[in-house]
């Protein structure tokens, strides 16, 4: 699950939720110009208005919140100069400026997610496609409480 809140500077507030997100990783660069898509929006009828509304005020920077369970605030990545391009039923298709993670790190935060990172060196079962998602996994279960 993730959701969605403004920069605002202070501590987050969600203002809509969502069930999945493509394209937030990169191969290429740890910023880049794309297209997301948000799946499964909680209220699309209020991230519309929240959006526009912070693109009329020039204030259209935000993050996307990876959750869990207890919608607890894992890993944020910054979106900022966001513009709706496409809106369906529970859906927004948003351009903008991503500071993403490398290729990989949402599955390696999902298996954390999902309490799937039970084993010590599993990252060394990754191929070399998701090697980035297998060294995020061994710093993850480094630093597990």
């Amino acid at each position: 699950m993730f959701g969605f809140a403004l920069d605002t500077d202070n501590d987050p507030e969600i203002i809509f939720y969502i069930d999945e997100v493509d394209s937030l990783e990169s191969r290429k660069s740890r910023y880049v110009y794309r297209k997301i898509k948000l799946i499964n929006i909680s209220d699309t009828t209020k991230a519309k208005q929240e959006i526009k509304q912070s693109i009329k005020n020039k204030e259209n920077n935000g993050f996307i919140y990876s959750l869990d369970s207890n919608q607890k605030i894992l890993h944020g990545t910054f979106i900022y100069n966001f513009r709706i391009v496409r809106c369906e039923e529970n859906d927004l298709t948003i351009n903008g400026v991503v500071w993403n993670e490398s290729f990989g790190y949402q599955k390696a935060l999902k298996m954390y997610i999902n309490n799937e990172i039970v084993e010590k060196n599993l990252w060394k079962k990754f191929n070399k496609k998701n090697c980035r998602a297998g060294l995020a996994l061994h710093f993850i279960f480094k630093h597990q409480k």
